[in-house]
Formats: structure tokens, sequence, C-alpha cells
């Protein structure tokens, strides 16, 4: 009763002060409101009063930017009056804001305001759109700003800006934006220093590095912030949210007693502070943690209390922690054999995520522990529900903002993939598991690219050319089978041994609960369990004793594609495909135009004109015109191109593709890449410094060796395939030339043998290996045909390669089939090029089949004439197959007899990049292999 006398004396009160005198009207509403704040116990008793004298004033006026700003008040106190009315009045603000014409900066205030209170409601979307566009206007009134208070007030204002901007990217899963925006807030400091912006810009970025899979970045970026000046001034929250992080990014880079540590320090100032949703998400990552270190009594004491403290924060058991404590619980008792109890944990994680309606991006998306399969399977399944119904919306015309709801939760799954699988996989992936995940990229890029036509934005682009490529990184890192990578890193071959036998039995569970109904299914399900806390176990002994290794297999970091583009030279062209089930996408990199993309349909019968394009014309010429013209229309200064190519079309020879009679090659220098980021990380740059110049070449012609086989022998298998390929007359020239024109050693016939490449090939920046290559139906028994003592054969197979370290700027494998392997789902060729790669050589080029041996000698011969001359690897390798086609017969002009030299990787003259052979070991994890084609039949006289 009081209140409402209250409100009646004020409205017959102020409309009487006279609007010519504005400011004493706000001025007596302020003092009214201040003492009400101190009188009343809730914000609906507060707003009894504010609404009707606002809603009057604004009535009779006059509409000013004083009665925007109250409103707008309103709107930043949401903890007092709740997210829904905040909101509503944050509209009310930017639209009383704008018929006021205030400020450019005082309008896009309010705009950032809705953002916060969208983002409090979980709209993570939406809030991400209102900071753009306060953004936008805010560094607008910044540029226009004409006096110096004015400019430092807008750079204070917009730094916040860009971190809270950022902050939302990183929670809708776009890394890339955030760490863009991120890069503005320094400049901005300098103007209007703001030491909360410099904190809290410093934990968005260790965020960001955190949620990116960055950990041992994120840890640095965490530490080197706790110990800045600007931390002892953040306030006993943000000091406690830097610490919490921390201990989370410990724990995911593997250092669990050192994440107890940290994360006991700060559910402690959680509690004490009385923050219960906090200390909820502390306690879900301590049971990780415990679990990693053995204590599982531990564990399930922490997820008692952290469940408590969950269901306290979130009434109706419906969270994103709730997901994450009941997963990592589960763990708990898979470690203590309870499967039972494990499953129903498991069920209740799932139920609690996939009933909450707030669901829907990466910020809510919890980290699985260990991939558990049929809560990451459940998850999947509700993402696509959600996708499919988000794209039928907006098809449907029912909801205009479908496509984007789309994208965030297609940036979800792509989340769920990169989290919350095995990054220590060692063997091949079931074919399940690889369509589901490859019809989600595809999916995904097509609903960003269809964004990016719509309205014209590049990040749009920019992101599906992320989703296209991250693709390939995360099926290949999980489906590749290394065991090889492992014995680089020294892992022992037991451990290895252990758990690529555990991962197979996990495969076979796997496939059979697909199809198992009753108790078979439930007695499967107990036995996945358990073979599966037994294999993350041995994923923990290699997590804890092989940290290169497990740094090793995570993948390569995303590139930016507009800076990589602007590093190519203007005649150079990369060509990144992507196949999809029914369409081709092309993303180009150029300097002209940054990042493009065409997207054509696939036409049927795709893989028999791969199949016969070297030997069918008007097959050759139909693929130069579906995967080449695109790349060339609108370029004509192009003259070199790379191409980056996608599951068959790896197995297309591009130089020997047509136009008018002519082949690619005639025109254009043609090189591969396994991976953009291969091209373009910066951490590939400095190779030249630590890898010394020089060529050193070892060269078999196999004459004595032929003659002095013994039956025995010849009964061994690399005998026996030596004898069936015959002498290699060719290939000792071939050496001793090219190493006389690179003023090299050449190791010729009994001193070629496999001991001594051992012993010597790390110091050559190039190594060129002219002799057989044997291929086999295990990829990892492929070999090159060394020489051995006695004139015996000594393979160097491919699991030896990828024990090795060849750090080579360039690897010239002048064999047989060194290109070329079985093709399995999705991985490509398993080749010995491949395998150089992955032991740290920056460029190979490799011969796919069986080629001639005086066309393979006077080709390379050439080639190395012009590296010499200092041409780049890709012109001098066009140059010398132009010179043979032109000096050739026809028969000599076939592609069979030519285009098997494929050059890979970096193709700047020797010595011009980087030292990566820590980096890429990575490669045979990323390497999409070298394109295979139908082998051609052996002969005399063939490599």
């Amino acid at each position: 009763m009081g209140h409402r006398l209250t409100t009646l004396l004020l409205l017959l009160i102020f409309p009487h002060a006279g609007y010519a005198q504005d400011s004493l009207f706000w001025n007596r509403y302020d003092g009214i409101v201040d003492s009400l704040f101190r009188t009343v116990d809730t914000g609906d008793e507060a707003l009894a009063v504010m609404a009707p004298l606002l809603a009057e004033r604004r009535r009779t006026g006059p509409i000013s930017p004083d009665l925007a700003y109250r409103y707008h008040r309103i709107a930043l106190m949401p903890t007092v009056f709740g997210n829904a009315r905040s909101l509503r009045y944050a509209d009310t603000a930017i639209l009383l804001r704008t018929e006021a014409k205030a400020v450019r900066a005082d309008i896009a205030q309010s705009v950032y305001q809705r953002g916060r209170v969208l983002k409090n409601m979980s709209r993570h979307r939406s809030a991400l759109r209102d900071f753009e566009a306060a953004l936008r206007m805010m560094r607008k009134a910044y540029e226009a700003a004409t006096d110096d208070p004015t400019r430092q007030d807008i750079a204070r204002r917009l730094g916040y800006f860009y971190r809270e901007a950022a902050n939302s990217a990183r929670e809708n899963g776009d890394f890339g934006l955030a760490d863009l925006w991120l890069d503005e807030i320094p400049a901005l400091l300098e103007v209007g220093p703001n030491p909360r912006t410099e904190f809290e810009a410093g934990l968005t970025r260790a965020d960001v590095h955190n949620d990116a899979g960055r950990y041992e970045r994120a840890v640095q970026s965490y530490r080197a912030l706790i110990g800045s000046s600007a931390y002892a001034g953040a306030g006993k929250i943000n000091q406690t949210v830097a610490l919490q992080n921390l201990g989370t990014a410990l724990n995911r880079a593997g250092q669990a007693e050192a994440a107890r540590t940290v994360l006991e320090e700060a559910a402690d100032r959680h509690l004490a502070a009385g923050r219960t949703r906090r200390l909820s998400f502390v306690r879900s990552e301590l049971i990780s943690v415990l679990n990693r270190l053995g204590a599982p009594d531990e564990a399930e004491e922490m997820f008692a209390a952290g469940l408590a403290d969950a269901r306290r924060a979130y009434p109706g058991d419906k969270a994103a922690v709730l997901g994450e404590l009941h997963a990592h619980a589960a763990e708990t008792k898979i470690l203590r054999g309870d499967f039972a109890a494990a499953q129903s944990l498991l069920r209740a994680g799932a139920a609690a995520l996939i009933e909450d309606p707030v669901f829907a991006g990466p910020a809510d998306l919890p980290v699985l522990a260990d991939a558990l399969l049929y809560s990451k399977e459940e998850l999947l399944t509700v993402l696509t529900t959600k996708r499919a119904a988000y794209l039928r919306a907006y098809t449907n015309g029912a909801d205009p903002t479908g496509l984007e709801s789309a994208l965030l939760t297609a940036r979800t799954i792509d989340t769920l993939f990169r989290n919350n699988r095995s990054e220590l996989s060692l063997t091949t992936s079931l074919a399940d598991l690889f369509r589901l995940e490859n019809e989600a990229y595809e999916a995904a890029v097509d609903i960003a690219l269809r964004l990016y036509r719509s309205r014209g934005e590049a990040r749009y682009l920019t992101e599906a050319y992320r989703f296209a490529t991250g693709r390939k990184s995360q099926l290949l890192r999980k489906y590749l089978a290394a065991p090889g990578l492992a014995e680089t890193f020294g892992v022992a071959p037991e451990l290895a041994a252990r758990k690529t036998d555990l991962e197979w039995r996990i495969a076979l569970a796997e496939n059979a609960l697909r199809v198992a109904t009753g108790d078979v299914r439930a007695a499967l399900r107990d036995s996945l369990l358990e073979l599966r806390g037994l294999e993350r176990e041995a994923r923990r002994r290699l997590t804890a004793d092989h940290p290169a290794y497990v740094r090793a297999v995570r993948g390569l970091p995303e590139i930016d594609p507009i800076a990589a583009a602007a590093e190519l030279s203007g005649d150079r062209v990369v060509a990144d495909y992507f196949l999809g089930a029914d369409s081709i996408y092309l993303f180009t990199l150029a300097r002209t135009d940054g990042l493009a993309v065409r997207v054509m349909p696939r036409p049927a019968g795709l893989a028999n004109k791969v199949a016969t394009v070297l030997t069918d014309s008007a097959a050759a010429a139909e693929l130069y015109g579906l995967l080449v013209a695109p790349v060339l229309a609108g370029r004509p200064e192009a003259r070199r191109l790379q191409f980056i190519p996608d599951g068959e079309l790896w197995r297309i020879p591009f130089a020997a593709l047509r136009r008018n009679d002519r082949y690619l090659t005639e025109d254009y220098a043609v090189s591969y890449a396994y991976a953009a980021a291969l091209l373009f990380d910066p951490a590939a740059h400095g190779f030249a410094a630590e890898t010394p110049d020089g060529f050193l070449g070892y060269g078999i012609s196999y004459k004595d060796v032929l003659l002095n086989l013994s039956p025995a022998a010849e009964r061994g298998s690399a005998a026996g395939e030596v004898r069936s390929m015959g002498r290699l007359p060719w290939a000792g020239r071939e050496v001793s030339s090219a190493a006389d024109i690179m003023a090299g050693d050449a190791r010729l016939e009994a001193e070629a043998t496999k001991a001594r490449f051992l012993a010597e090939a790390g110091r050559g920046g190039i190594v060129h290996l002219s002799m057989h290559g044997l291929l086999r139906p295990n990829p990892m028994e492929s070999a090159l045909a060394f020489r051995g003592e006695e004139a015996q054969i000594d393979p160097l197979t491919m699991g030896e390669v990828l024990g090795g370290r060849y750090p080579h700027d360039l690897t010239v494998l002048s064999a047989c089939h060194t290109g070329g392997g079985p093709v399995r789902t999705a991985e490509g060729m398993q080749s010995l090029g491949r395998a150089f790669t992955a032991a740290g050589s920056r460029a190979t080029i490799t011969s796919t089949w069986a080629a001639r041996d005086d066309a393979t000698h006077d080709i390379l011969v050439g080639f190395y004439r012009r590296l010499h001359d200092g041409a780049p690897k890709d012109v001098a390798l066009q140059g010398a197959v132009n010179a043979y086609l032109a000096a050739g017969t026809p028969t000599d002009r076939l592609p069979e007899n030519w285009a098997n030299l494929t050059l890979i990787g970096r193709v700047d003259g020797p010595n011009g990049g980087s030292n990566w052979w820590w980096y890429l070991p990575l490669g045979f994890g990323l390497a999409l292999g070298v394109g295979g084609y139908f082998l051609w039949g052996r002969r005399k006289g063939v490599r």
C-alpha cells in the first residue's frame, strides 16, 4: 500500500515540475530510486514504483536521452529485475536512444547490454549478433571522435566490447573470430587504459586456447596472467576463475597432479564465497583429475558433493555440468569394474543434456570422459536432430534465423568431435562413425556457405573452409593406423601393441553392439565398458610417459586462410577440395582474391573417370573442366597450381589433365599438399637455419645383385620382387648426374646400403633415392630395396621410415610405387612418400606407379639443373617434364611414362623453409596420402 501511495504522489508531483527543467525531474527521480532500493526487498517492489513513472514520462514527453538512459539502467540490473525484464528494458532503451538521436556510442552501449542479457539467458547465438552490432557502432563512434577525452573514453568502452564479443564468439565455438577480436584490444588499451579489460582479455585469450584444444598454450597463458600486475586488481571472482580454468587446462594437458593442486585451491575459494554454480564445475573437473590419479574413493566423494552443488544451482537436473558430472562419475565406476552403475550414470548424464532447453551451442557442451560411446552417440543424435529442425524451420519460413541456429549446432557437433574423442588412436576407426562425421562436416560446410551466399559476409566463407579442413584433420587423426609414429617417440612396443589390441577389440564390440538385442546387448555393453576402461589406462600411460607423442597426434592447428593467401606469390593458387555426397566443394587461396569457393555437382561415375584418366583423353578433358577450369577462371596471372585433393581425387594425376590436347603441366607448374597447415603454419619457418645444405644420393642398378642371387635368397620376398622387376641401368647415372649438378655426394651400388643411409640421411638438405620400391599388401611392409651385405637386398620398410627422422628440404624417391599403396576408406594411399613426410621432409617427389627407368632419369636430371639455377621446386619439375615432352616421341608423351612423378609439400627452392621435424610426425596422421592409380604391369627397367 505504501509503495502504491508513493507512486501516486510521484505521478501527481512530477508532471508539474516542468519539462523545460528535464534535468531537475531526473535528479528527483534518481533520488527517489536510490531511496527505494534502500527500503525494498525485491526487484518486483522496486519496479512497481519505477515502471509507472517511466511509462508516464514516456507518454507525456519529452523523449530524451535522459529518459532512454533510465530504461538502460534497468537493463543493467538483470540480477535485480530478472533477465526477461532486463531484456525488454534494453529493447526500449535502444528504441528511445535512437528516437532521441542520442550519440552513437550510447546506442551501442544499449545494444551491447542487450547482448549481455541474452548471454545470461544462454541465447549465445543472438548474443553474438548483438555484440557484433554494438562493435560496428562503437567503432564508428571511435573513428569519429575528435577530442582526446572522448577518444579515450570510447577506446575504454570499445576495448571491453571486443573482450565481451570475443568471449561470446568462444562460447559459440568460433575460435578464429575470438582471436581476431582479441587482437584489436591492445591498441585500444594504449589509448584508453583499463586494467579490468586487460585482465579479462588475457583470461579470454587463455580460455580460447583451452576450448580450441591448444592446452599447452592455454596453460602458459593462464600462468602468465596469474603472474601479471593486472591479476592483483582483478577481483576475487575473476582470480578464482583464472585458477579454475588453469586447473582444467592442466588436466587436459595430462598434468593431473598440478591440476589437482590448482583446482582444490579454486574450490576452496568458491566454497568460502558461496558460489555454488562455479563450485559444481570445479568439482566436476576434480572427479576427472582423481580418476586420472587412480583415486576412485575420493572421486566418488567429489561426485556426491558436486551433484549436490549442481542441483542447488540448477533446479530440474538439466544442465551441461550435470552431464559432465555423470560422465566423469561413470568413468570412476568403470575403474571399479561396476559397469551396470556406469551405464546408469551415463543415461542420467545424457538425459540432463538432451532435456536441457538451452543446450544449443558449444558453450553448453560438456567435455565427456574419454569419449564414452553411448553418451557421444546420443549427443550426436540430439544435435543432428536439432540441426535438421532448424533447417526445416528456415526452409518453411517459420524461423528466419534458422540457418544461424543450424550453424551454431554444426559448431557444437564439431566441438563434440574435437574434444570428446580418443586423441591417441593407433588403429583405423569404425566405418559407421566415419560416415556420421563425414555427413556432419559436409552439412556444416553447406550451412556456412548458404549463409555466405545470402549475407555476403566473409566470415561465413572462412568458417566453411575451416569446417572442410577440420574434417580432414579430425577424420585422419583418428582413422590412420600409425604404430611407427608411436615408435618414433620412443613408445614401448608392448604398450603400443597393448593399446592397438584393445582398440581392435573395442571396434569389434562396437560393431556387434549395433545389431545386438536383449541380454546379448546388455552383456556387450558391459564388455565394452570394461574394454574402454583398459584402453583408457593404456592411454593414460602414454600421456604420462610420452607427452611429446601426445602433442604430436593432436592434429594441426587452424590457419587463417586470408593471411595464408596473402603469403602466396601472385602467380600461385592453392586449390583445396572437399568431396560431399552430391557436390564437390572447391576452396581456392590466391593473393588476388584471398579465399574463394566454388560448388560443383558431383558427376555420376566420377570413380570411373578417375580410374581411366591416364588412357582416356575424354576423361582427362572432362576432369580438367570439372576440377581445374574453375581454379583458373578469372585468374590470368596464375602459373603455379598446388592441389590438396580429397578422397578419390587423390587418384588423379592433375599434371596429365588435358585442355585442347595440351597437358596441364605444359602451361602450369603442378604440385600437391597434404594439408594447408603444412604449407602456411608459422611453426614451419626456420628450417634452413638448422639443416645443412647439400645433396646426398643413393643409386642401385642391381646388376651384380641379380647375378649373385642364390636360389635360397631368391625365395626371399624382397630378393624375389627385385628379380621380377629387373635391372635399373639408369639409376646410378641419375644419382651421379644429380650429385654433380648439386655438388653433392653419391653412394652407388655396393655403397648404397641401408646401414649407410640410416647413418647419413639426417645430414642432407636433399636426399635422392634411386632404386626399386616394393609395394606390399600391408603398407607398413612396403619398402625401398637398399643394398645389404654381400650383394643381398636389405629393405627399408615404411614402418622403419616412420621410426626415423628425416628433416630434409626435399626427399626424392625415384622408385616405383613410393607414392602409391593400398587405398583405405577416408585414408587415401598408405605410401612411403607420406611416411617420409611424417618423418620430417618438407617436400617429397615420389613415383606413383612403375615408370620407365630412362624417362625418370631424363626428367629428374633436368629438374636438378633448373633447381640449381634457382627455380622453385614446382617450376623446376614443370620445366624438366616439358623438356622431356618436347624432345620425346609420341610414345614418350603418354602420361604413363612421365605423370608418375609427383611433387608434394613446400615448393620453394632448397632450404627456403623451416625446421619442422618435430611438427611433421603429425603429417602421417593428417596427410591425405599421395593419390594412387591402377598399378601398371611390371616390366624390366621400371622402378
